[in-house]
């Protein structure tokens, strides 16, 4: 099975001292580590620079850059609102991702309620059309990577 990781980084060229960003995508797989670099300049589609990187960069008219940048920043904002919206979660709040997750009983849930929030732990349980499932876990960076609602904050 494939692992990717994605960073960013600075560099400096010396001779006009303007710094750029450099994307380098790695991935393991069957022992072997493989690895991609490309510079901002050709608009990769890893956009997930933190703000310590892009504050640093240097002016750019590079349309390709200035794309990517704005993705990242896009992608910046995204995560702190989802952040945010997540501290809002407490027991009983009742959540909705789309599209629909299959559960290991083979059962799709789209709906979740939070049965227990103490911290950044989270437990829930699945709403079906057959009743509760559960307790679930939600995916890995389920805040950020799925496309999710509170669609009710009540506490039963």
């Amino acid at each position: 099975m494939a692992s990717t990781t994605a960073f960013s980084t600075l560099l400096s060229a010396t001779s006009t001292a303007k710094v750029w960003a450099l994307i380098v995508l790695m991935s393991k797989q069957r022992g072997w580590i493989t690895y991609k670099d490309m510079c901002e300049t050709v608009g990769p589609y890893e956009a997930q620079a933190p703000a310590k990187v892009l504050n640093a960069l240097s002016p750019t008219d590079n349309e390709h850059a200035l794309e990517w940048r704005r993705q990242c920043r896009a992608n910046l904002d995204r995560e702190r609102e989802v952040r945010a919206r997540k501290q809002t979660i407490r027991e009983g709040t009742v959540i909705e991702v789309a599209p629909a997750l299959t559960m290991p009983s083979g059962d799709k849930a789209a709906r979740f309620r939070c049965i227990v929030r103490d911290k950044s732990l989270f437990r829930w349980v699945a709403l079906t059309s057959v009743g509760e499932l559960g307790p679930v876990r939600l995916p890995g960076g389920w805040v950020t990577d799925l496309d999710w609602k509170i669609v009710d904050k009540s506490n039963k």
